[in-house]
């Protein structure tokens, strides 16, 4: 039985909860700052003693409504749907866009009220609670994923929750101001890209992006001094990934295709005849001794609809959305700036269009190329510029998959493709470890006589182990990747 004067709990929760529907309506259409008390209970149909009863301020509403939205975490338990880490970064991004704007009204009351609680202490700290709620819960998701070997084992997961927390509360507000240029669309890759450096152990982690000046670069790569070696070592060397380049292209009769950083013009020359006469394949280097050999080499080919230029990577001179297809094969690392040559090929993609790219696999997986980095770092530590990228930046396979979805590509794919190399002699493996290392080349020209002899002994030395049989037998992977302009 009830007591007198007492109401029932059902009852007082229902006035509780209409009171709550009301001010969310009121805030929602007023602003949280000019609507009253009396704008509440008169939308609520109350007087003013039944609001006093459940709340003492406008404050206590708002905050009451943070837990009845659902918008502050349930401590006591693990979230019910967890950061899906296992994914990819994209996955996690939109997880947690979801999160912050479960309702658009919502998200523009709650930054109104974040702006009145930073002027009032004990408002502030009420709701600072909320926030490091939510840090707590993104924290165990990072924590979690250390433990499973998805997360980087030393990433700081405190800092890193505050930095998630405050993207995902923040780009609602950014995407209310400037709905086309804050687009969770447009901003996923970007954002997605910044989260894959957490979300695998360092030794996956992608390269960050170094922008080297042109001249600086250049006097370290210099391919037109190893053009014609390149050519003469090419079917044992790079030549091998061709082929899986060309597959994931997936090129027809017709398609218009560019080749960056083409080199001598392998997979330009084999692109052409897939496209057939119908087509045209464009080859585009900045070395133009690589150029002459592509040239000369596509003459006697007879390809007439295959053209090379001199051209940069990173600042392609093309018309926007003009090929069906855009190959670049194990240069990318080699670039100034990767990341903005990955934006200039996704540039002059047709919608539909897909880019391929390939990159060196992990140092233990391509053994001449590892034996030259090893002995550029022996002899040559002091001479090799801090800016200086490995040939190995983008190995791991999530470490491409991230920078072509950061590119502006969906339905990313990658994949491994390994070749084993066969030398007959000591002095060819030498020679080709010139031709393909630009920077060991140009090392070598400034070096003394003893240092040479040193080099040469040392990646010789290597080579030893490979020798079976009275041949030299190196294994070599790529990571080939590709992916598709949005329609």
């Amino acid at each position: 039985m009830t007591t007198a004067g007492r109401r029932p709990r059902s009852q007082t929760k229902a006035t509780r909860a209409r009171l709550l529907d009301a001010a969310f309506r009121i805030f929602a259409r007023d602003g949280y700052e000019k609507a009253t008390v009396d704008d509440v209970v008169r939308e609520a149909g109350y007087s003013k003693g039944a609001f006093y009863v459940h709340f003492r301020t406008k404050e206590e509403v708002f905050l009451a409504l943070l837990e009845a939205q659902g918008a502050a975490p349930h401590h006591d338990t693990p979230a019910q749907q967890p950061l899906p880490l296992r994914e990819s970064p994209q996955a996690v991004f939109r997880s947690l866009l979801d999160i912050a704007q479960r309702d658009p009204d919502w998200s523009l009351m709650f930054y109104e009220f974040c702006a009145h609680a930073a002027r009032n202490p004990a408002i502030a700290e009420r709701l600072g609670r909320h926030f490091e709620g939510w840090r707590r819960d993104a924290a165990a998701a990072l924590r979690r994923g250390q433990e499973q070997g998805i997360v980087d084992p030393d990433l700081d997961v405190a800092t890193a929750s505050a930095v998630l927390v405050a993207v995902a509360q923040g780009l609602p507000l950014q995407s209310r101001v400037a709905p086309r240029a804050m687009s969770a669309d447009a901003l996923s890759p970007a954002v997605a890209s910044l989260l894959n450096a957490w979300l695998q152990p360092k030794k996956e982690r992608p390269a960050q992006e170094v922008v080297v000046p042109t001249d600086q670069r250049a006097s370290m790569l210099d391919y037109n001094a190893v053009a014609e070696s390149y050519e003469q070592h090419l079917d044992r060397t790079t030549g091998p990934f061709v082929t899986p380049l060309l597959e994931m292209a997936r090129l027809r009769p017709g398609f218009r295709v560019l080749d960056v950083a083409t080199g001598t013009g392998a997979a330009a020359r084999r692109a052409a005849r897939l496209v057939g006469a119908t087509g045209y394949v464009l080859g585009v280097d900045r070395s133009t001794g690589m150029l002459d050999v592509a040239r000369r080499a596509s003459r006697v080919a007879g390809a007439g609809h295959l053209e090379f230029q001199e051209m940069d990577a990173a600042s392609l001179s093309l018309p926007d959305a003009s090929f069906d297809a855009v190959l670049c094969g194990l240069s990318l690392p080699e670039f100034p700036a990767p990341g903005r040559a990955l934006r200039e090929m996704t540039r002059v993609l047709k919608r539909g269009g897909r880019l391929v790219v390939s990159t060196w696999s992990a140092p233990d997986r391509v053994a001449l190329v590892q034996m030259v980095e090893h002995a550029i770092a022996e002899h040559f530590s002091g001479d090799v510029s801090p800016a200086d990228v490995s040939p190995f930046a983008y190995s791991a396979p999530k470490a491409l998959e991230s920078a072509l979805a950061g590119a502006g590509l969906q339905d990313v794919e990658v994949r491994r493709e390994r070749h084993v190399a066969e030398f007959t002699s000591r002095d060819d493996i030498w020679d080709a470890a010139r031709s393909i290392s630009p920077r060991l080349h140009a090392l070598l020209q400034q070096a003394q006589p003893a240092v040479r002899e040193a080099v040469r002994n040392g990646i010789l030395s290597e080579a030893e182990r490979y020798l079976i049989g009275g041949l030299f037998r190196l294994a070599a992977e790529a990571v080939v990747g590709t992916g598709v302009k949005p329609t």
